[in-house]
């Protein structure tokens, strides 16, 4: 089941997290943040964007969340998705279903582009994030030294809807109400 991630899912998540800090470059983030830093993430995030996780018996097997694309006001109505699931839910469509369910909640919040930062040798990530119809749009050589070398990023980019000439403010996921929010994840 696709819900809505709360604090209390920091260790959990952190735990399907840590491998891609510690063992790859998946993550540029270089050591594991804690149980505290990760639920102010959380927190932070879920006035904004949509943080979401895949839960099994009453454990969470993925997650993935929205945050800024970009730092300046013209840049509002993008949004990138990050996406990471607990090794043994690898390659089992877990992680089109939550990108799926979070791509609608932003559509509803009024977003109209979003993006994928993308390792370069992470070839299973970029062959999904191709087949759900985002092109690659930037390559950035070298642009992070892990783990005793360094890594290409790749941004790639897909489009939710045509351009408006007067566009809405994108909502903040937390004016979002639950029920809606419910029903939208109940279709995942």
């Amino acid at each position: 089941m696709i819900r809505v991630a709360k604090t209390d899912d920091a260790a959990q998540m952190l735990d399907i997290y840590a491998p891609y800090v510690e063992k790859s470059a998946v993550s540029f983030e270089c050591h594991v943040p804690s149980e505290p830093q990760f639920r102010k993430r959380i927190l932070e995030t879920v006035i904004k964007y949509p943080w979401l996780v895949y839960e099994e018996e009453q454990s969470v097997k993925g997650y993935a969340y929205a945050s800024e694309a970009f730092k300046r006001e013209a840049y509002k109505w993008n949004a990138v998705i990050s996406i990471y699931l607990a090794k043994t839910h690898q390659g089992q469509g877990l992680a089109q279903k939550l990108y799926e369910c979070i791509k609608e909640m932003l559509l509803l919040q009024g977003y109209y582009n979003i993006y994928g930062v993308i390792v370069s040798s992470n070839e299973k990530s970029l062959k999904l994030v191709k087949k759900l119809g985002f092109s690659e749009v930037a390559r950035f050589p070298d642009a992070g030294f892990k783990l005793g070398g360094w890594h290409d990023i790749i941004w790639l980019h897909k489009n939710l809807r045509p351009a408006d000439i007067k566009p809405d403010e994108p909502l903040n996921f937390s004016q979002i109400d639950e029920e809606t929010v419910g029903k939208i994840t109940g279709k995942y």
